[in-house]
């Protein structure tokens, strides 16, 4: 690895650093606003039963987080760590490969700065959470790698894809909208996707 490569790998991953400390920071523990979010909370901490006022999985995450960590934080900080590793892996392997010049990797990773994403990663809504996995999913089939990959990769965008789908219904149309763009990237070369170069 050349110097510059790795000058620009340390840049990116610090502007990651930043964009997440900055989410952190500013909205920790988690913004709960509106019913939905306090019923959310109410199942976790099991103030009341579990209902269908709320997707049951968030709550059942929260509950989960609440009992490894102690923390009714632990849903936000899980949250905005997958959505800053997503941001941070499709970057740092599109610069790895020569498709993202350092410019826009640094860009990429700071889309959290950006005050219309910054001020909806601190609420705990369902779509945010939604969203984020998506942003994960991508990064796992963006990730340059062996065709030995290939499996593990598709794997883990099949995960985080169906956890997608379970908290909203309509988070079908989200994945499979990614499927035909990163397909698409990957024919025409935009971005570096092993899951379906040879597809």
């Amino acid at each position: 690895m050349t110097r510059k490569k790795f000058l620009g790998i340390v840049a990116i991953s610090l502007c990651a650093l930043v964009s997440f400390l900055v989410m952190f920071l500013g909205f920790y523990p988690g913004v709960v606003y509106g019913p939905d979010l306090e019923q959310q909370l109410a199942q976790a901490t099991g103030n009341i039963p579990f209902n269908d006022w709320h997707p049951p999985l968030m709550a059942l995450i929260r509950k989960l987080g609440i009992a490894i960590t102690g923390k009714v934080s632990s849903l936000f900080v899980a949250e905005i760590s997958i959505f800053m590793l997503g941001l941070l892996l499709i970057p740092l392997s599109g610069f790895l490969t020569g498709r993202f010049n350092l410019f826009w990797s640094l860009v990429f990773v700071s889309l959290p700065l950006y005050a219309p994403i910054l001020i909806q990663t601190g609420r705990l809504w369902k779509d945010q959470f939604l969203t984020f996995l998506l942003v994960a999913a991508v990064a796992a089939l963006c990730m340059s790698g062996k065709k030995r990959r290939h499996l593990g990769l598709i794997a883990v965008f099949i995960f985080l894809a169906s956890a997608a789908m379970l908290l909203r219904a309509n988070g079908i149309f989200g994945v499979n909208t990614q499927i035909v763009c990163i397909f698409r990237a990957c024919r025409v070369g935009l971005v570096s996707c092993p899951a379906f170069a040879d597809v």
